[in-house]
């Protein structure tokens, strides 16, 4: 991993732990909303220094890649329909089906594909 994405990686890590925790230190308006968009901001850093890596690695290490998010993109359109569709016809408690709740299982998805892609490719 080079120092760009590592450090990427570690500032995003903190920002989003600041993010969840300043509800409980402030209650000004702006510095959460700061807190928040800087946030955001870092997570946009990550994703271009996890380009630049793709982008610097050998074909099959970006055929593994590209298979792992092929898998885990449908996965995860799939459970936001299910969610969807489920939440017309019940009351989905929000405080386990919320957005703030399934970007985890989105994650373990993409784990998931980079999973059989590895396997497919020893």
């Amino acid at each position: 991993m080079n120092i760009r994405l590592f450090a990427a990686t570690g500032l995003l890590i903190l920002s989003y732990v600041a993010a969840l925790m300043v509800p409980r230190l402030t209650t000004d308006q702006t510095v959460r909303v700061t807190l928040i968009v800087l946030a955001v901001a870092v997570f946009g850093w990550f994703i271009v220094e996890e380009i630049r890596m793709l982008r610097a690695c050998d074909e099959l290490h970006q055929r593994i890649q590209l298979e792992a998010l092929a898998v885990a993109f449908p996965l995860s359109i799939l459970l936001i329909v299910t969610l969807g569709l489920l939440e017309r016809v019940l009351v989905l408690p929000p405080g386990d089906w919320s957005f703030r709740h399934i970007w985890p299982v989105m994650i373990m998805f993409y784990f998931v594909g980079m999973a059989f892609a590895r396997k497919r490719y020893r």
